[in-house]
């Protein structure tokens, strides 16, 4: 019969034994000729290698010859790296939003220029009568001289209205009208009967629109000119009122006169 009987050892025997013998003794060479030449097994087929590196595939297992053959023979394969992995496309960053700007408040607008004073010129007295001594003078205004008082007109037959104080239609402070009470080239003018004014007596002011102001006298005081209480006479802030001024006491040649004569007057309402 020509079956194999493996019934008794186990392996295969008859002709067949040596034959078998030999492949697997070729087998083994061949496998030891990979481990020697670095071929990879079976297992890591798939595997990657480095570049340069050369990489055997299963099939080469399988060729036999020597080593110098198996080497031509794996020159002649081509080598092909992996495939790189397909990656997938970064997100685009979220859009930024800029967010609407908040209405601004109304802020009202205030003109920072600055105002022009307060025009006086209506207002202004241009006249100053006091009928029961005979007074009758005009006005005009003035301000400081040099020396640090109130300016006068040169001449008797004109006051000074002193500018920087209150007019006759102010709701405060004083109106200060003063005039000389002589010159040496006119004499005596007529504000030097302010010194026999009395209290009671009508004092009107004509300003420079026609409108007259009346006052009334309250007080006449002789005052010494160094001890003349200025800041409370030329007040800008009081009551409204009328103050009426002239020289008047002793007269000293080298000094002039020691003293002045006040007169205060109150609006006749």
């Amino acid at each position: 019969m020509n079956h194999l009987d493996a019934s008794r050892t186990g392996r295969p025997s008859g002709a067949a034994g040596p034959l078998v013998s030999l492949l697997v003794g070729l087998l083994a060479v061949v496998g030891l000729g990979c481990a020697a030449v670095g071929v990879a097994p079976s297992s890591a087929a798939g595997a990657s290698a480095p570049a340069g590196s050369s990489v055997a595939s299963q099939d080469s297992a399988s060729l036999g010859g020597t080593d110098v053959g198996r080497s031509a023979r794996l020159e002649s394969l081509q080598l092909r790296q992996p495939a790189a992995a397909p990656t997938s496309p970064r997100p685009a960053p979220p859009a930024t939003v800029e967010p609407e700007p908040e209405p601004l408040p109304d802020i009202p607008v205030v003109d920072a220029a600055p105002r022009p004073p307060r025009s006086t010129r209506a207002a202004q007295p241009v006249r100053v009568q006091v009928p029961d001594v005979e007074i009758d003078v005009q006005v005009r205004p003035t301000g400081v001289a040099k020396d640090g008082s109130m300016e006068l007109p040169e001449t008797v037959r004109r006051a000074g209205w002193y500018e920087f104080g209150a007019t006759p239609r102010d709701d405060a402070g004083s109106t200060v009208i003063a005039a000389h009470v002589d010159t040496t080239s006119e004499g005596l003018g007529p504000f030097s009967r302010l010194a026999t004014i009395r209290r009671g007596e009508r004092v009107v002011v004509t300003d420079r629109s026609g409108r007259e102001h009346t006052y009334r006298v309250v007080s006449r005081r002789l005052v010494v000119a160094t001890k003349l209480p200025v800041d409370d006479l030329f007040d800008r802030d009081g009551r409204p009122r009328l103050v009426l001024l002239t020289c008047g006491g002793a007269y000293d040649a080298r000094n002039g006169y020691r003293d002045n004569v006040v007169v205060l007057a109150e609006p006749d309402r």
